[in-house]
């Protein structure tokens, strides 16, 4: 056997090491622990808060910190340990300065604090302190039990009364014979009585079948410590709470205790920051997270105690591997008598620099010349292996002096050499596998398992699981970021020689068990597919790949698609762009263009990255005519060939398409990953290969004829800001980024079409402009002061050019676009509308917008602006003419005639428009009947048809009103004859019907109807209608019930139809004998006309059912009333039909 240093222990338990003198005699301060001493500390001061949470790996320190505060607070470390300790901190750094001034504060405090120590699962967490709390008062010989002996003996007796009636009754007779009545004997109990409490106690077990009393603990826990800690505070005590192995209570406990228990600790964490006595702090102690321990549980829960959580200040500790390294040199002394000194690393120390935290000297004298028979790499990844697994008491210490499989006592009294770090597996594993196979490390070891087991039986089985072990760790503790698994660190790590690392890394590789991962730089566990991918891939391949799949791929996965203008953009406060293409220099002809369907036309600038597949010579030649053409293009060309850049975008689209083959992907559960890896290597391959470009390495950058010798991506930035400077220089500033960009958002375009109606004048102006509208018209409008005395050079020159269109007097709306996208000012679509209305305010009377069609957009607003014309400006047109002053005669008399229809908002409108819509607004005042009549004069007709005319050509319109050479008079009685017409019209039936029927009036009319034959009035429609009309509505009726249009809609073609009806149903009236055509019924005084019909087949039908229906009634009624029935029913019918 191998003794380890007497001085070593392995382990701090709380409980029993409460007290102890080599608590702080051996306490090593370390980085990690300062925060956690700090913020406890300062709880007892009453600094900060007074409940804590301390989360770290087993063998970080943790129960240590909890003992040696606990020792402090309990004034159980004399003057002379505490400056002791000081002096540890002092020598430490200074950062430990607050720790130190703590201490001596808490050296001087008024209060003793009396540890209560809680270790792992002890039941329910209120009985577990509570219970607690009593035994560490006794010690102190302090009891204050007695309210809650009191609320117990109450809750007794209750429950007995309710639910045990014998027992109770026995109680009450053991009351009298003591002479008590029940109510006093509460009363006394609850005034505290010792005589009254303790005879209840020895008279409870001969009512409980022998039972002791003890409490129950179904108490209030706040009232009950806030009893306690009152009583204490009034004797200079409080309390320390401390709960070691907090994590294992949260792991055992009944979901069903859940709420209580989250309710309990939530209790006690406001109790130790809010109660007045300050002499109550709290210190749960885990090794991890706490929100991990609910994992299992429902959000709801999950929410509830993460809200907990926030009670408590909350600190992390971990393994210190300075500390270990140390620690386990002294340890291992006895080791090294056995140590022959033929291998000391010396070498692989310095290159590869495991231990930054050591100096050289430490590295030489502690880790080559004493770490025996530590390996150097396990030394280093230990620490942080246990710092990772942090599952259970498998630490740093526990693996020093353990007897268990891998441990490092029974590993050398076996094999006498060194401890390789893959040896760690072996100890660690019974930790791994408690964790859930959906968490990172859970992840890495089922992972290991799963390619273990196809090692098989070979020869080099035991070396291939041993590299696979070596893997495994290093992912699991994630030091892939300290240190890569090489070959030749692979080869230190397990002391072999590079040959055999190549040996079994390809043997491995082979077995599909590990793979190298380009994009990690590292080795890493690999369970590939029964399915020879590679082989399938080449079979894609060769099947052959087109370009335009290449080059679409490889823009997908370029890191950057787009450059910026970096200094351009902050000073005019905008985001101009340039997007990077890739492309086949094979593809590049003079007559090559960015107007391909391929190439963004909402870029500003773009970046062509040429892999060239011919002659670099030839292609740069090529490149320097191209650049010449376009001055917002560059270029891109490498000095040399991009090796294998071809074939490995073969063999990327290939791999796309068999992660897209679902038949494929079924063959094998794992192909998919298995091609995902491959495809991560593959990228970083083509990355890696782009650098000569993306990197700025050995690239030309062929702008404009020449090379910008871009070397940065800085001076690619400044570069792309003169360019735009020389091509858009002249770009208004609009301080509005969210705004002044391509696409913007709805609420943005709302806001846009506001400001340009108000910029029109139409609904509203620009000062009742608010929120985003404002802020829009604000950011364009009055920061260029446009239309101001001082307004912006930009705006001016804008103004300048759109003016210089103008002059041409009509174009294509396009035409306008150009000025404002084009150089040099390269202005956002959104701002163009506000621009436009705005820049063009005083001309905006003199332009007109057409339709493709050639008719004229009557009410131009901002949503035809933004909706329809931006969207689709070549369907649009424009006019631009000034009013000439020949048209101001007949402008003034039709404004004079028609005041009533003038609008202030048409003011903005050219002339001509404006005069058509005065014009039009009166014409559709008009009822239909006069707006569709020819009957008209002629002069009417032709002013009618202008009003019609300038609704699609106003200017023409207005001129041919010119033309017309009427003046005011003449317009008045044409205005006059219109709005009469209808009237007139109504005459005019009157009249004809008169005429016709030789009366003078309605009433002779009615009267002449009304003297006809029964026969008559039925039969002709027009006497109908009149005997059911009065002189104001009769006109009306016979109007609508002759032709069935409402008279005020009639065309000219209705109006000869009616006039038709009337004669012939006049003519009708007078020249037919209508006796052999109805039955004459006499009632009374009346007459009915019955007209003979013959009967359909459905009238015979509805005949044949009355008659039998009639007939059944026979039974019950005389024929008689049956005969009055229904001549009733006929009477009722005529009438409601007549």
């Amino acid at each position: 056997m191998i003794p380890l240093k007497s001085k070593f222990k392995t382990s701090v338990n709380i409980k029993l090491d409460l007290g102890s003198y080599w608590i702080q005699d051996r306490y090593i301060p370390t980085p990690t622990h300062i925060e956690s001493l700090t913020g406890i500390l300062e709880g007892f001061l009453d600094y900060d808060k007074k409940s804590h949470i301390l989360v770290g790996s087993y063998g970080s320190g943790k129960s240590m910190i909890g003992a040696l505060i606990s020792n402090i607070v309990s004034k159980n470390v004399g003057v002379t340990d505490i400056n002791k300790l000081i002096a540890k901190f002092d020598k430490v750094n200074t950062e430990e300065s607050a720790v130190i001034e703590l201490l001596q504060k808490i050296q001087n405090h008024n209060k003793t604090f009396i540890p209560v120590v809680i270790n792992g699962k002890q039941g329910r967490f209120r009985e577990a302190v509570i219970s607690s709390i009593h035994k560490s008062l006794k010690q102190f010989n302090l009891n204050f039990t007695l309210p809650s002996t009191v609320d117990e003996i109450k809750s007794k007796i209750i429950t007995w009364r309710e639910q045990f009636n014998e027992t109770y009754k026995k109680f009450q007779i053991l009351l009298e014979e003591k002479k008590w009545d029940l109510n006093v004997f509460l009363s006394d109990i609850e005034e505290y009585d010792i005589a009254a409490i303790d005879w209840f106690k020895e008279m409870y077990p001969s009512l409980t079948a022998g039972a002791e009393f003890t409490l129950s603990y179904n108490i209030d826990l706040n009232e009950h410590l806030s009893y306690i800690l009152k009583e204490l505070d009034g004797r200079g005590y409080g309390l320390f709470l401390v709960y070691d192995e907090f994590g294992r209570f949260l792991q055992s406990v009944d979901k069903y205790e859940t709420v209580e228990a989250m309710q309990d600790i939530q209790d006690i964490a406001e109790l130790a920051d809010h109660h007045k006595s300050n002499n109550f702090n709290v210190l749960l102690i885990t090794h991890r997270n706490l929100k991990q321990y609910f994992l299992s549980y429902g959000e709801e829960l999950q929410n509830e105690f993460q809200r907990i959580q926030g009670r408590f200040r909350i600190y992390h500790t971990h393994s210190d591997p300075a500390t270990f390294i140390r620690l386990s040199c002294q340890v291992t002394e006895n080791y090294r008598e056995f140590w022959n000194k033929d291998y000391y690393f010396e070498s692989e120390i310095i290159k590869y620099d495991l231990f930054p935290e050591l100096n050289g000297r430490e590295k030489k004298s502690i880790i080559v010349e004493n770490s025996f028979p530590l390996h150097p790499v396990t030394m280093f990844a230990l620490p942080r292996l246990a710092n990772a697994v942090a599952q259970n008491e498998r630490t740093l210490f526990t693996f020093l002096e353990s007897n268990e499989v891998g441990g490092l006592k029974r590993y050398f009294e076996v094999e006498r050499t060194w401890y390789y770090p893959h040896n760690l597996f072996d100890y660690f594993e019974p930790a791994f596998q408690e964790f859930m196979t959906d968490s990172l490390i859970g992840r890495s070891y089922y992972k290991y398992l799963r390619v273990q087991k196809k090692v098989g039986n070979s020869p080099t089985a035991n070396f291939e699981t041993q590299l696979l072990k070596l893997i495994t760790l290093w992912d699991i503790s994630n030091l892939g970021n300290n240190q890569k698994l090489t070959k030749e660190f692979m080869a230190f790590a397990l002391n072999w020689d590079v040959l055999k690392v190549n040996k079994i890394t390809s043997l491995l590789e082979s077995k599909k068990l590990i793979r190298y991962s380009l994009f990690n730089n590292n080795w890493e566990i690999f369970e590939g597919s029964s399915i020879d991918v590679s082989k399938k891939i080449e079979e894609i391949k060769n099947e052959g790949i087109d370009k335009k799949q290449k080059l679409t791929l490889l823009s997908n996965v370029l890191d950057n698609r787009y450059e910026y203008p970096k200094r351009y953009n902050d000073e005019k406060n905008m985001i101009r762009f340039a997007t990077i293409y890739p492309v086949y220099a094979s593809d590049l002809t003079l007559e090559f263009s960015t107007n391909s369907p391929n190439v963004d036309k909402s870029s500003d600038m773009n970046i062509f990255y040429v892999i060239p597949d011919k002659e670099i010579e030839d292609t740069k030649n090529l490149i320097l005519e191209l650049t010449k053409k376009d001055q917002t293009t560059l270029f891109v060309l490498p000095y040399q060939e991009l090796l294998n850049i071809d074939d490995n975008l073969s063999k990327l689209v290939s791999i796309e398409k068999l992660l897209e083959d679902k038949y494929f992907l079924n063959e094998d559960l794992i192909v998919e990953e298995e091609l995902l890896k491959i495809k991560e290597n593959t990228l970083f391959t083509i990355k890696e290969t782009l650098e000569l470009i993306t990197h700025f390495k050995k690239s030309y950058w062929f702008h404009n004829g020449k090379d910008l010798k871009i070397k940065s991506k800085i001076s690619l930035s400044e570069n792309l800001s003169n360019i735009m400077w020389d091509i858009f220089g002249k770009t208004p500033k609009i301080n509005n980024e969210s705004f002044n960009r391509r696409n913007i958002s709805k609420q943005q375009l709302k806001a846009a079409k506001e400001v340009v109606d108000a910029i029109i004048g139409i609904k509203s102006n620009v000062n009742e402009l608010k929120g985003p509208s404002k802020l829009i018209y604000a950011s364009i409008v009055k920061n260029n002061k446009i239309n101001e005395a001082n307004e912006t050079e930009e705006i001016s020159e804008l103004r300048l050019n759109l003016m210089n269109q103008l002059k041409l007097g009509q174009g294509d709306f396009t035409t306008l676009l150009a000025v404002f996208k084009d150089k040099p000012f390269g202005i956002r679509e959104p701002n163009i509308p506000v621009l436009l209305t705005s820049v063009l305010k005083q001309e905006w009377k003199n332009l007109m917008f057409y339709h493709k069609d050639g008719s004229y957009i009557n009410d131009m607003d901002g949503d035809i602006l933004f909706d329809r014309m931006l969207d689709k400006p070549e369907n649009y047109s424009f006019s631009y003419q000034s009013l000439n002053d020949k048209y101001k005669e007949v402008i003034k008399d039709i404004d004079e005639c028609f005041e009533l229809y003038i609008d202030e908002s048409d003011a903005s409108f050219h002339s001509s428009v404006r005069t058509n819509r005065i014009l039009s607004k009166w014409f559709r005042s008009l009822p239909k009947i006069t707006q569709k009549t020819n009957k008209l004069s002629k002069k009417a007709l032709l002013f009618k048809q202008l009003i019609k005319k300038g609704e699609f050509e106003p200017d023409v319109a207005l001129d041919s009103l010119y033309e017309l050479d009427i003046d005011k008079n003449s317009i008045k009685l044409i205005k006059n004859e219109s709005e009469n017409y209808y009237d007139n019209h109504k005459g005019l039936i009157e009249t004809t019907i008169f005429n016709l029927t030789g009366v003078n009036s309605f009433d002779e009319l009615l009267d002449s109807i009304q003297k006809k034959t029964e026969f008559e009035k039925v039969d002709n429609k027009l006497n109908n209608l009149i005997l059911k009309s009065n002189s104001e509505n009769w006109v009306d009726i016979l109007s609508f019930e002759l032709v069935g249009v409402k008279r005020e809609e009639w065309s000219d073609a209705t109006d000869e139809v009616f006039f038709k009806t009337i004669n012939s149903l006049i003519k009708i009236d007078s020249s037919t004998d209508l006796k052999d055509q109805y039955y004459e019924v006499k009632i009374e005084n009346e007459i009915m006309a019955i007209p003979k019909v013959d009967l359909s087949s459905k009238g015979k039908l509805i005949y044949s059912n009355m008659k039998t229906d009639l007939e059944l009634m026979g039974r019950k009624l005389p024929n008689e009333e049956i005969i009055a029935v229904v001549f009733r029913v006929l009477v009722d019918l005529y009438k409601e039909n007549r």
